[in-house]
C-alpha cells in the first residue's frame, strides 16, 4: 500500500514486480508521501525508493527494514485488535480489497492463484458454499 497527499485517491496498491522507473506514475512520478510494506524481501526492496523519505516506510513483514532507513512494526493478533480491525471496515474506512471468494471445494484454486503473484487483492475462502 502506497499513499501520498497529493492524490485525489489518497492510496494505491502497487503490483509486483515495479515499473523499472522507481517512481508511481500514479501519482505522476512524485515520492510516495508513506509505503507501507507487508511482504518484505526483494517487495520490500522493490518498493522502498518510491517513499519521499526513508523513514516514510514502513514494514510488517521484513525485520530488515531499518536496513533501508524504514521503521518495522509489530504486529498484534489478539482478539481486541482483530475487533478493531472488523470496525473499521464495516464502517468502511479500511477496504481489505477483497477480490474473490471461493468456495472451499476450490481452496486449491485460490492458493495457486495467490502462489502465482497474480491475486490482485484477498482471496477468501468461504465454509458455507
Amino acid at each position: 500500500m502506497a499513499t501520498s497527499a497529493r492524490s485525489p485517491s489518497n492510496s494505491y496498491q502497487l503490483r509486483w514486480p515495479l515499473p523499472h522507473s522507481k517512481r508511481c506514475p500514479r501519482f505522476g512520478g512524485s515520492p510516495l508521501d508513506a509505503v507501507v510494506d507487508t511482504v518484505g524481501g526483494d517487495s520490500l526492496r522493490g518498493v522502498a525508493p518510491l517513499a519521499a523519505k526513508p523513514d516514510a516506510l514502513v514494514s510488517v513483514g521484513d525485520l530488515s527494514v531499518p536496513e533501508l532507513g524504514g521503521v518495522f512494526v509489530h504486529r498484534r493478533l489478539d482478539r481486541s485488535g482483530l475487533e478493531r480491525v472488523a470496525a473499521l471496515m464495516v464502517t468502511g474506512r479500511l477496504d481489505p480489497n477483497i477480490t474473490a471468494t471461493y468456495p472451499l471445494a476450490r481452496a486449491g484454486e485460490a492458493l495457486a492463484l495467490v502462489e502465482s503473484h497474480h491475486a490482485s487483492g484477498k482471496l477468501v475462502i468461504d465454509m458455507s458454499l
